[in-house]
């Protein structure tokens, strides 16, 4: 018993990382390897393709990052799920190694650790395209990756040696060029632990060390993106779609919009109760209010909005999956909230 009562953080994670894994293989199993999956597959199959010119990838945000990553599976194992689905697998045991180690920063109590492990164990849309051969299988993690990397540089201020400088480097470099999304990726993160490190310590992280690799990872993203017109979708590989389709509009129905975002950010119906910590946190955070809606605010509200917005500009579907790495963020956040629910003492009169 004292063994559990000392490791429960752990054993939650644990126990929530295996359930949620579970869930995944169940539904990699049920699903038949068809529609975008298949496409993609057809796109990478074939001669080498030299990946730093322009090529189909079967995503329309021209990116090389899952043919990097998929290109001996789809070679060894052709039109395969199962042998396709192993680097999304692996990459997927790797965000739940790097949620723990995050909520390590953000949480206390087991209670923190069972929100955010249950809400990214359990939504269905993390569940559904975790192991797909898409890239949104991959993005969650490289959104925890991001914001491990920027609270560890801040907090260092810096790098400890070359060798950090340059896996760290080498690791942005992947991060903002694996999709399209790559700058917001790297940027908010590093935006917040920036503006958190500024309030604890008035003064900002040191932005010489992180510069050369971020002008080189940028100046990369603007070379892959300019193959498809800096996101203008339509003007280069399909016809304009009806934006509001699936997510209604903000502007004709906010609280069907605001219901239809929420409901997916949480994935799962049993959830939703999870959601008042947005109103109870802050008269309870103290001194985390206000980290705590940065945190919302740069890392749920804005990504979200500049997503809109490009759908909006390029005349595409606005759909959960294209904001599925911000998902990771909403369980921190709410695991966060709740921990400090909990951990709440009234002061005495």
């Amino acid at each position: 018993m004292a063994f559990v009562k000392k490791h429960i953080n752990l054993l939650i994670a644990l126990a929530f990382s295996a359930w949620g894994l579970y869930l995944r293989y169940v539904t990699l199993r049920n699903r038949a390897f068809e529609g975008d999956d298949l496409y993609q597959y057809n796109c990478m199959a074939g001669d080498f393709k030299p990946f730093w010119l322009f090529q189909k990838f079967g995503d329309f945000s021209s990116f090389p990052g899952e043919y990097v990553l998929n290109y001996f599976p789809v070679h060894w194992f052709g039109p395969n799920k199962w042998g396709l689905a192993i680097p999304h697998i692996l990459v997927t045991i790797a965000g739940f190694f790097l949620l723990y180690a995050l909520c390590r920063r953000y949480v206390q109590s087991w209670v923190g650790y069972a929100v955010a492990f249950g809400i990214f164990a359990l939504n269905t849309n993390l569940v559904f395209h975790s192991f797909e051969f898409r890239p949104y299988a991959v993005l969650p993690v490289l959104a925890l990756s991001s914001l491990w990397l920027a609270h560890r540089y801040a907090d260092q201020g810096g790098y400890k040696s070359r060798a950090e400088a340059f896996w760290s480097g080498l690791l942005i470099v992947v991060i903002v060029n694996y999709h399209i999304y790559g700058i917001a990726l790297f940027a908010l993160p590093l935006l917040y632990a920036a503006v958190v490190h500024f309030l604890r310590l008035r003064k900002l992280p040191p932005v010489l060390p992180i510069l050369p690799v971020s002008i080189v990872a940028l100046g990369i993203w603007a070379y892959y993106a300019s193959y498809n017109h800096f996101g203008a979708v339509h003007n280069s590989f399909q016809p304009a779609m009806e934006t509001f389709l699936y997510i209604p509009n903000p502007m004709e129905k906010p609280v069907g919009f605001l219901k239809a975002v929420f409901a997916n950010l949480i994935g799962f119906r049993a959830g939703y109760i999870l959601l008042v910590s947005l109103i109870i946190a802050p008269l309870t955070a103290a001194g985390k209010r206000a980290e705590q809606l940065l945190f919302f605010g740069i890392l749920v509200v804005l990504p979200i909005l500049l997503i809109l917005y490009a759908d909006i500009k390029s005349q595409y579907w606005f759909i959960q999956r294209q904001f599925i790495w911000v998902m990771p963020f909403f369980a921190i956040l709410l695991g966060s909230q709740w921990d400090t629910i909990c951990r709440f003492k009234p002061p005495r009169s």
